[in-house]
Formats: C-alpha cells, structure tokens, sequence
C-alpha cells in the first residue's frame, strides 16, 4: 500500500512539473506500476488465515439453546460465540440467524463468520439457508486486502455457489483430473462431507465416461493415471464408488491395447484394496465386484505371465511346437477361472526379474530337472472343473486332471510349491496329450467337448 502511495505521489508530481523540468518525461502508469501489480499478485495467491479456520472449543450445544431461549437475539452473543455458531449446522440452518448475520456488515464482511457458514454448508449440502449462505459469499467484499484464497476459488468456478454445484465441480476437474481433490481442498469443501462427496460422484462418473470413449492404449493410461492420482488413490474414497472404478477401468481391458493391460495389472496388484483375484491372501479383497469384471482380472494376469513363461523361460526359437500360439487364444477363454506358474530356481529367478518381485506369483516346483517350469490353467466346464499342467520344455505331455483330484494329490493352484513328478502323475491325471502331428486342432477338439473355446484375441 505504501508503495502505491508512492507511486501515485510520483505521478501527481510529474503532471504539476513545468514542461522543461528533467522531471517531465511521459510516465506510462501501466509501466510504472507492472512490478507493484506482480507483487500484488503473489499476495493475492498466498494462503490466508481463513482458509484454515476451524471453530471455536466452545460448548456449540449451549449456545445453541441459547439462541432459542433468546428467540432469535443475536445481541446475547459475543463476536467470539457467534462465529462458534457459524459452524453449527442447526445454526447455519436457521433462517433467522442468517439474516442477523447479513444483517449486520461487521459480520456479513468477515472471511472468519463466512468460513464457518461455508463449513455447515458443504458438509449438509444443502440447507435451508443454503442461497441466503451463497448470496453471501458471492457477494462478499473485503474493505482492506484481498479475498482468502477459499474464497476466491469458490468465485472462480462458475455454478459452485448453486444447486448444480457437484456438476460444476465435476466439468472444472475434466481440464486436469490430477488437481480433482486438491481442486476441492482448495475451496475448503471437505471430501466426505455431503458437497464433497457429490463432487466425486460427478467426478468419477464423468473420469469412467471419458475412459468408455476412449479406444487408444496410450491416451488410456494417460486418462487411468490423471483421475488415480486425483480420485482413486485417495483411501478414504466410499468403497461402491471404489468398485464402480474397478468394474471400468477393468472392463476396458479388452477393447483397449497392451500398454493400458500392463498398467491396470500394476495397480492391480499395488493397491492394497485388490490384490491378485485369484490368490488365496487378496482374492477376499474382490467381494462385491462382479464375476465378470474378476473373470476380466484373472484373464488380464494369465496373458501377461503366460507371455512371460513363453517369452523368458522358452523363447520364439525353442517353440517349434507353436504352444505359445496355441495357449494365447485360451488365456482370455471365459471359462479359465485360475492359473498359476510354478519353476524350478533357476527359471523363478529369470520370472521374478522380468515380472518384477512385487507383481508376481511363481511357485517352486520341486524336485525338476534344470530349467524347467509349468504353466497350470483351470477351466470350468459343463460337468466338472479340469487342471491343465502345460510344461515349458518339449517333448512334454500335457497332463490333465480333474481339478478336485489335483486339488488332493497335487495341490490348489494358489500353493507356494508343487512337485514335478505329481504334476506329471498318471496314475491322477485322467488324460495326457502329446504335442506331436496337427495336435492343435485335436486338442481344440478336445476341449470344446468340455465346453472350453478360445476367447476373442487381444
């Protein structure tokens, strides 16, 4: 202020000095005051006592019975007391105490009465007094300084101080789904409360329907990534809007392309909300979620170990029995409801570095030859489930069992080991298939008789 003062002394003295004076150079006040207005600016953004305001310790009970035993006489109250009230929903709610505070300009023009008003408001979105506390703030005006940063968010985006407010908020968040919370934050509108919790709805629902449109891997990601950091990384986020993310952003994973698959199975295993679907430690964690969108998970995770058990551990040149062709038309079937890979040291150590030890499930196959490993997959099928142990070194029968038999004798698909010599048990395995001839077609054959049919391809 001193400085303005200044400035504008300076300008009166050059518009009064004579024409020939080194004092009568053309001042441009734009010019002149450019740094001034700069410095302002950073001022104006700077955090304000009153964005972090919280109420009063006060008893608010006794001063709410007060106010009905006083019928309404604000005058009872000391300025300490009445913006304890301000906080109150009943208060805030109470038509007549918010008239006494427009009423009144050394209330109306206090950031301090307003926040608690506000506070009440959002968090019982919304009141009766609801556009009496909007009308307030919209026409709020401080006589010395600027609005509190709250306040000036609040103006900022257009339809907050209204009955559409949840929309508003959600159509500002689109222009960057990363600020979405702290967007709210910024405005004091707490998460959890009433407003804050309609907002994320419309929020979510709004993120969900970009994804729907949305066809291209990498701008999927992209999309998947701004909302996680902005929305559903929160952990205090309501668990059905929780589950309604998992069902789309999980649901997508077959019409969108690898690099958003490899992203939704890295949150999918980070996030200690999910977890792997068909384990035994996490799959607890998809209650609630449909069958579908698990099936979905299950799928995602079976493509990308079996890519690895192929790519790493076989290699294109040492499959000349075209397996990997094969199996990958059958990991996204809808009747695989499990899988799992089990190798001996060597081959984990190679899995675990490619899929990376926090991402991946790979028992120890016991008592195997050098490098060797096996691929299990369990199917549902009209009569009963079957296990299909799929070894990744040629010259391998495919052994298959009835998965109750298996589960007895060999293990449950979930096991921290199995043994090599029962997953090639004959004597509990009820079939065994060699990979020899046109045997791609006669074991399709084969499981279509059980019901089993490839899914449509990623």
């Amino acid at each position: 202020m001193r400085q303005l003062m200044n400035e504008l002394a300076r300008l009166r003295a050059a518009r009064a000095t004579p024409i020939d004076s080194r004092l009568s150079t053309h001042l441009d006040p734009d010019t002149e005051l450019e740094g001034f207005e700069r410095r302002m600016e950073v001022i104006r953004q700077r955090p304000s006592s009153s964005d972090f305001e919280k109420p009063p310790t006060i008893d608010l009970q006794e001063l709410v019975a007060r106010w009905h035993i006083g019928r309404g006489d604000i005058t009872q109250f000391t300025r300490r007391e009445i913006r304890a009230v301000c906080w109150d929903p009943t208060m805030a709610g109470d038509k007549n105490f918010v008239a006494a505070i427009a009423s009144n300009p050394a209330f109306a023009t206090n950031a301090r009465f307003l926040r608690g008003l506000w506070f009440a408001h959002e968090r019982r979105w919304r009141l009766s007094t609801a556009n009496e506390i909007e009308n307030l703030i919209n026409s709020y005006k401080l006589l010395n300084g600027s609005p509190p940063r709250w306040i000036r968010k609040v103006w900022e985006t257009s339809g907050v101080l209204s009955k559409d407010a949840p929309a508003a908020l959600a159509s500002a968040a689109k222009a960057d789904w990363r600020a979405a919370r702290s967007r709210l934050e910024l405005m004091a509108i707490t998460a959890d409360g009433m407003l804050g919790t309609r907002a994320v709805e419309a929020m979510i629902a709004q993120w969900t329907e970009a994804l729907a449109r949305t066809r291209v891997a990498e701008e999927g990601v992209e999309l998947f990534d701004a909302g996680h950091e902005g929305l559903l990384s929160d952990r205090k986020l309501p668990t059905a809007l929780f589950m309604e993310c998992v069902e789309q952003f999980v649901g997508a994973v077959s019409r969108i392309g690898e690099p958003y698959r490899q992203r939704i199975a890295d949150w999918i295993v980070s996030d200690e909300r999910l977890g792997h679907p068909a384990r035994r430690r996490t799959r607890g964690n998809w209650a609630g979620i449909s069958e579908k969108t698990r099936q979905l998970a299950v799928q995602l995770f079976a493509a990308r170990d079996l890519g690895a058990f192929f790519q790493v551990l076989i290699g294109t040149r040492d499959d000349p029995q075209s397996r990997r062709r094969f199996w990958e038309r059958y990991v996204d079937s809808p009747q695989l409801i499990n899988f799992a890979i089990a190798s001996d040291d060597n081959d984990r150590r190679k899995l675990l570095a490619s899929l990376g030890k926090d991402r991946a499930d790979v028992a120890r196959l016991r008592d195997a030859p050098t490098d060797h490993s096996a691929f299990l997959m369990q199917f549902r099928t009209r009569e009963y489930d079957i296990v299909i142990a799929e070894m990744s070194k040629e010259n391998n029968s495919m052994f298959i069992y009835n998965t109750a038999a298996f589960e007895e004798h060999v293990g449950e698909l979930q096991d921290f080991q199995f043994t090599f010599r029962e997953l090639k048990s004959k004597s509990v395995s009820f079939d065994q298939k060699r990979h020899v001839g046109e045997w791609h077609g006669r074991f399709a054959v084969f499981l279509a008789y059980y019901g089993i049919y490839p899914g449509k391809s990623w």
